[in-house]
């Protein structure tokens, strides 16, 4: 078990400011940051469609037959779906990022706990993770009515993991 949180802890100061930095970014350009994860994804499925395509097309050249046609059709109708329907699509992301800011909060819980069988200071630690895991379940109640209003909490949860990742880095550098 020890093995494990060295693990995690091997790399909280790496964790902590690529957390702030995208925190930073989602908090300052919400509508921005949506937009873009909207058209990576769609653009990601549109390529693997056109890819199923194209290995039809080569495929049919050398007199196989295979179903990368329907794949292709479909991927590239899922695309399509995604960049119509993101905005919908969006109302379950609260829910599962509710549960993974949760568990992580569970988790760091956890690392304090074995922080406080070994002597160092564990309180902060105690009192962040309890904050973590209450915003997790916060989320994934989502009493907030707009999506950009939740990503920016999100944005702000990100910064105060990130903040809170790098504060528990130095204080377990200096014990």
């Amino acid at each position: 078990m020890n093995a494990f949180f060295d693990k995690i802890q091997r790399y909280d100061l790496a964790r902590a400011i690529v957390y702030i930095v995208f925190g930073l970014i989602i908090l300052i350009a919400p509508r921005t940051v949506f937009n873009t994860i909207v058209y990576l994804v769609a653009g990601y499925i549109a390529c693997l469609g056109i890819i199923s395509l194209y290995t039809n097309y080569k495929d049919q050249k050398k007199g196989y037959r295979n179903v990368q046609f329907v794949s292709g059709i479909l991927l590239l109708i899922a695309a399509a779906a995604i960049l119509v329907f993101a905005r919908g699509l969006l109302s379950i992301v609260p829910f599962f990022l509710g549960i993974l800011i949760t568990i992580s909060g569970c988790t760091r819980l956890m690392a304090t706990f074995n922080q406080k069988r070994s002597g160092s200071p564990y309180l902060i630690g105690l009192i962040i993770s309890f904050a973590i895991i209450a915003a997790g379940i916060i989320l994934v109640f989502n009493p907030f009515a707009t999506w950009l209003l939740f990503f920016q909490i999100f944005g702000g949860i990100l910064l105060f993991i990130g903040f809170s990742d790098a504060f528990s880095y130095f204080q377990r550098k200096k014990a």
